[in-house]
């Protein structure tokens, strides 16, 4: 329990659990302090956000090779990402609801392949055609907004009860959990990819 007083008044300030209670004279002001840790997306909304991107039209790759998994922060340090290392490292609760839920789907192929087309049409390529490391921050951040665009304008979500805020967290764990699965950014244990160098 914290309480503030000024000094020669009567005014007080304590704060206990969720809650605070703020004293001015001989009145006490209740207020609720809002939770930081107040989950902003369910298991549930996950599991429909990602029925309704599967059902989407985002394009999909034919097929997806399986990669051997490289450390997350390293994939992030090797791809030039800075902002949202920091973001997935505040976020990772919601990454981890994502992960279980698609364990949950029946098949889950296609939103791997929707997430790998994501990033080939997002990445950047070397004249001879292959993937080059460049700005992942810029990578995701289109990416993401690719996701918020058609997952927005479904009518799947439009007559649903999930919020905007609540798709957002959703769609950022989904491209954490892209990047975890290899599937999106450049995968540095990748043999082909090893040598891949800045621009």
């Amino acid at each position: 329990m914290a309480s503030d007083e000024i000094e020669g008044s009567n005014n007080k300030l304590s704060a206990k659990g969720d809650s605070n209670v703020q004293q001015v004279g001989t009145t006490n002001i209740n207020g609720n302090v809002f939770l930081l840790d107040q989950l902003k997306l369910t298991h549930s909304d996950a599991f429909d956000l990602l029925k309704i991107t599967i059902n989407s039209d985002l394009p999909k790759t034919d097929s997806f090779k399986n990669s051997l998994p490289s450390e997350f922060t390293k994939k992030l340090l090797y791809n030039n990402v800075t902002k949202y290392r920091f973001i997935f490292s505040d976020e990772y609760q919601y990454q981890n609801i994502v992960s279980n839920t698609v364990e949950d789907l029946e098949d889950s192929a296609p939103l791997i392949c929707q997430l790998r087309k994501a990033f080939l049409d997002n990445a950047d390529y070397s004249k001879g055609g292959d993937l080059i490391v460049d700005n992942g921050d810029a990578q995701i951040d289109s990416i993401i907004n690719k996701f918020l665009i058609v997952i927005k304008q479904d009518p799947n979500f439009l007559n649903s009860h999930i919020s905007i805020e609540s798709t957002e967290v959703f769609v950022r764990a989904l491209i954490g959990y892209g990047i975890m699965k290899c599937k999106v950014l450049i995968n540095p244990l990748e043999r082909s990819n090893a040598n891949a160098t800045p621009r």
